[in-house]
């Protein structure tokens, strides 16, 4: 890990995201309602590390993006020359995220946020809408 300009570690901010979080989402958590909801919006770097981060704590975790799969963008330059194929760089997300229990992988398009009553509002690829209620939410 490499520090950046503002002395903050790289890789370390999708964990710290993370923590906070949870510490948030337990404060704002229903009472009775089971553990704590938090959703992840983007499926990038930093959305996969916060998911990460979270994976195996009392929380449950819905990891949302509009693609079905991570791409790892530092060696497109390599399919582009023909050294490595498209799909060696692109991992499906419910594969990255499968062994979390307490993570679930929604593809679909975000529309909107309602912080008030703290919901995402999202399209699934079929048209229909969805919505992702929250205690605590981390757009990556």
């Amino acid at each position: 890990m490499r520090k950046t300009a503002r002395g903050v570690l790289a890789l370390g901010m999708a964990a710290f995201a993370a923590a906070v979080a949870v510490r948030r989402a337990r404060k704002r958590a229903r009472p009775g309602a089971g553990a704590p909801r938090i959703v992840i919006v983007g499926a990038g770097f930093a959305g996969l590390s916060a998911a990460r981060a979270l994976a195996g704590r009392d929380v449950q975790v819905t990891v949302v993006d509009r693609r079905n799969h991570h791409l790892f963008q530092p060696l497109l330059y390599q399919v582009a020359t023909g050294i490595l194929s498209a799909g060696e760089i692109a991992t499906a997300t419910r594969d990255v995220l499968k062994r979390h229990k307490n993570v679930a992988v929604e593809m679909g398009e975000v529309t909107g946020l309602d912080l008030v009553t703290r919901q995402v509002a999202t399209v699934q690829p079929d048209g229909r809408p969805m919505t992702l209620p929250y205690d605590s939410l981390i757009v990556g």
